[in-house]
């Protein structure tokens, strides 16, 4: 894969990953599908702490995002309180596996199926897409998943439109 030319860095307006610029693509103003939505304030705050010089706030859809991660992690970290208040015990009580399978992959490369492979056999645990999607809040919103998330939670995957359940089981 060649690196993109000078003219498609973010600066100027499009990105070095997608040929089309922010202004026609709504993946750019989107605020679905975003892989930190589960985060919590802390953890927010750390990551733009380590990564602040990089952030480009005049960038098309990267304030509306910052927003939006900020409003979200907020709602993660009361739900994250309340798993903390009320689960802890049970949660610290828990045995883990001495040994446990990590399941890490190129998109497209066949991780859903392992995992989805893994997730048949009975003597395994393995998390949801909810679960691995907000793992600080997933007890307390189990049930409330799709009624407090409704639009940020696609039904697809962006990139190849393979249906995702949110369920929290």
């Amino acid at each position: 894969m060649t690196p993109p030319p000078p003219s498609a860095h973010p600066a100027n307006g499009t990105s070095p990953l997608l040929t089309v610029t922010p202004d026609n693509d709504y993946r750019w103003h989107s605020l679905s599908d975003n892989t930190l939505a589960g985060v919590t304030p802390a953890a927010l705050a750390a990551i733009l702490a380590a990564h602040w010089a990089d952030v480009e706030l005049l960038h098309p859809g990267v304030a509306a995002r910052l927003l939006f991660l900020a409003a979200i992690s907020v709602l993660n970290g009361v739900f994250a309180a309340v798993d903390w208040l009320f689960h802890r015990r049970a949660v610290a009580a828990t045995p883990l596996c001495p040994s446990p399978i990590f399941v890490i992959g190129l998109p497209r490369s066949g991780t859903t199926v392992l995992h989805n492979l893994l997730a048949a056999d009975p003597r395994l645990v393995t998390p949801d897409t909810f679960q691995v999607g907000f793992p600080s809040c997933f007890l307390s919103l189990r049930g409330l998943e799709t009624v407090l998330l409704r639009g940020v939670l696609s039904p697809t995957r962006s990139m190849d439109n393979i249906a995702l359940d949110w369920t929290c089981t």
